[in-house]
């Protein structure tokens, strides 16, 4: 099992920190509506959720391929451990390093392979 709440890490050793952004929204003193931001360490998930939503400019995934990404999406967004399979690992290898550096990437596939 694969514990998707894994910390990626900086070149230092210490917690990567985000800033997320919810889908949702709040409304501030005044009645006006704000987004809702959350500034936290960066989880195994996150990348994986990351990489699996993002459309690139260059993109030309057929639509088989965006149906494998959307079921492993649905795999991994609400579990804390899961159990991929070679095609998923397979998916996720060719997507990460697409999306994100050496550092980020490197530590990702280490874990899932």
């Amino acid at each position: 099992m694969l514990d998707l709440k894994t910390t990626i890490k900086n070149v230092d050793g210490t917690d990567a920190m985000q800033v997320f952004m919810t889908p949702t929204m709040k409304l501030d003193e005044k009645g006006n509506q704000e987004e809702v931001s959350d500034y936290r360490v960066v989880t195994l998930k996150d990348i994986l959720k990351g990489a699996l939503l993002k459309t690139l400019e260059r993109d030309q995934t057929n639509t088989e391929q965006k149906l494998k990404q959307y079921d492993l999406l649905l795999k991994v967004k609400d579990v804390e451990e899961v159990e991929l399979t070679e095609e998923d690992v397979e998916v996720l290898v060719d997507l990460v390093p697409l999306n994100y550096g050496v550092l980020v990437t490197g530590q990702v596939l280490k874990l899932i392979k």
